[in-house]
């Protein structure tokens, strides 16, 4: 007859029951421990416009005379931007050339109708530029005053970041001035668009 052990039954029983526990500490042991979290990186760009004017053309003259100078505008505005001129000389007379010597004597802020001094009037100076796109100074000498005058403006699709450069034609026509050097001094003024 088949007998049944109680004692070997409970026996597998608890080695099964200790097996089990030991494999289930086991595989809680060898599972790391983590952590996981998100970082932002942010970049802020800052809008930016810059202005690099060579300094100054001088003019020998004869009767008329003409020079040039760049003026080169830097921005990563895709809108692009407005570059405008000023005279800021004494009071009455902010875009003349005054007399060094003298201090009285001055060559008048004028105009022509071309990028040329032959246009000029007696005694003025003017400047302009084939790229000019405002309406005093586009392909012909324009007067500066003591105000703001629109020089060039663009409306770029792509950032400048390397800088457009504009060539300024400055034209003047002597006529009865005494022999003297004659300065002027432009305020040049970039803005974004």
């Amino acid at each position: 007859m088949l007998g049944f052990n109680h004692r070997a039954a409970f026996a597998v029983s608890a080695a099964l029951f200790t097996v089990s526990l030991l494999g289930g500490l086991a595989v809680s042991s060898a599972q790391a421990a983590n952590d996981t979290e998100s970082a932002t990186v942010s970049v802020t760009v800052e809008p930016f416009v810059s202005i690099v004017v060579a300094q100054g053309a001088t003019i020998s003259t004869g009767n008329t005379a003409t020079a040039t100078g760049n003026v080169t505008v830097a921005t990563n505005n895709a809108a692009g931007y407005q570059l405008s001129v000023k005279g800021t000389g004494g009071t009455s007379h902010e875009g003349d050339l005054q007399g060094q010597t003298t201090g009285t004597e001055y060559i008048a802020a004028g105009a022509s109708t071309d990028l040329t001094a032959d246009n000029l009037s007696a005694g003025t100076w003017g400047l302009g530029s084939a790229a000019a796109t405002g309406s005093d100074f586009a392909n012909k000498l324009g007067a500066v005053t003591g105000s703001d005058k629109v020089f060039k403006s663009t409306s770029s699709t792509a950032p400048l970041p390397a800088g457009d450069t504009t060539s300024v034609t400055y034209g003047v026509n002597v006529q009865n001035q005494s022999p003297q050097v004659y300065q002027g001094s432009l305020l040049w003024t970039a803005i974004t668009n």
